[in-house]
């Protein structure tokens, strides 16, 4: 997931300049004065820091559900463990090769190796809650900001109009390849992680919390703005 959001933001992004484009053409062709003003630009900032906000916070949430997954089901359903190493390495002085034939490296113990995945899953969690906490109070910052922001800008008629439709039918798309890109790799990875046997104790499979916490976290913004988008689009509106 981590490359989906980036993605996302840049389809917004990009969609975003089609429909401040739009927007202008649209006034420019029924007759509208275009006056230099910083307000539609401005405008375009605030949904746009809207929508950064809105990204921002459903990261935070997600990584908050894989948390709570890893935590009240089993910490290898959300994470990789983070392995490091038992001891300091030391770099031995430079000496002659000894005349002897060299024994093998010993290798780790099934206990040392089962103690060590513990240890890197522990670690794996706590730095998966602190990312999801982070991520949620600066995501709801931004977004907290801006919709203020937004709010003692525009009118009445400007909330209805073309613009903010747009915007809602962006966010809806924005969330809906969030969840088009994780629930299904959820589902197969849900299917794989219960079904399916294991190759090896330590054989390293994919834990499924992540891409089912996205999901979980997106699917009710995308049903929320998709709903939001239909009503608008329905009921119209000067632009």
């Amino acid at each position: 997931m981590g490359a989906v959001a980036p993605i996302a933001i840049a389809v917004g992004v990009v969609i975003a300049l089609v429909v401040g484009i739009s927007y202008v053409v649209m006034r420019s062709r029924s007759g509208e004065s275009l006056q230099v003003s910083l307000r539609l630009p401005l405008r375009l900032y605030l949904l746009a820091g809207v929508i950064a906000g809105l990204v921002l916070l459903t990261i935070g949430a997600a990584g908050l559900v894989r948390a709570g997954l890893g935590y009240g089901l089993d910490k290898e359903f959300s994470y990789y463990p983070v392995y490091f190493p038992s001891a300091p390495l030391r770099v031995p002085e430079p000496v002659a090769p000894p005349p002897q034939k060299e024994m093998p490296l010993a290798s780790p113990t099934l206990e040392e190796e089962r103690e060590t995945r513990a240890k890197g899953l522990d670690r794996a969690a706590q730095e998966g809650l602190l990312k999801g906490i982070s991520y949620t109070l600066v995501g709801a910052v931004i977004l907290g900001v801006h919709v203020l922001a937004r709010r003692r800008l525009e009118t009445a008629e400007e909330r209805e109009g073309s613009l903010s439709r747009g915007y809602l039918v962006l966010v809806a798309a924005i969330f809906f390849i969030i969840v088009l890109v994780n629930l299904p790799q959820a589902i197969f990875g849900l299917v794989r992680f219960y079904v399916l046997e294991p190759l090896s104790e330590f054989d390293g499979r994919r834990p499924p919390g992540e891409n089912l916490a996205f999901a979980v976290a997106a699917l009710p913004a995308w049903v929320t703005y998709l709903l939001g988008a239909v009503r608008a689009v329905r009921k119209g509106g000067a632009g």
